[in-house]
């Protein structure tokens, strides 16, 4: 029932809207199955990170680089932060950006 009522949608949404219609959800499914790969690799990898917490902690950091003052100031602080060691775990540690 659930799958009849999602084909109707998607046959009324590209009759309405035609052929571009139907290339964009060709589009997506095509991105979403090379995605697939991606999502089934980082599982096993989120079960080993969290495993080895007490041990050994792996921390996550994003830099943003959509400004170049963003790009310089958060790697600044960061080194400084390193330097004078300010917010850094007692157990070891690695850095990913």
């Amino acid at each position: 029932m659930i799958k009849k009522a999602f084909f109707i949608k998607h046959f009324l949404q590209i009759q309405k809207g035609g052929i571009k219609t139907i290339l964009k959800k060709l589009i997506s499914t095509f991105l979403l199955f090379f995605q697939l790969p991606i999502y089934l690799i980082s599982v096993p990898i989120f079960i080993i990170i969290t495993l080895i917490k007490p041990w050994y902690l792996i921390r996550w950091n994003m830099l943003r680089t959509s400004r170049i003052g963003h790009l310089a100031v958060n790697t600044e602080l960061y080194c400084c932060e390193r330097e004078a060691n300010i917010n850094f775990p007692k157990q070891k540690y690695k850095d990913f950006y």
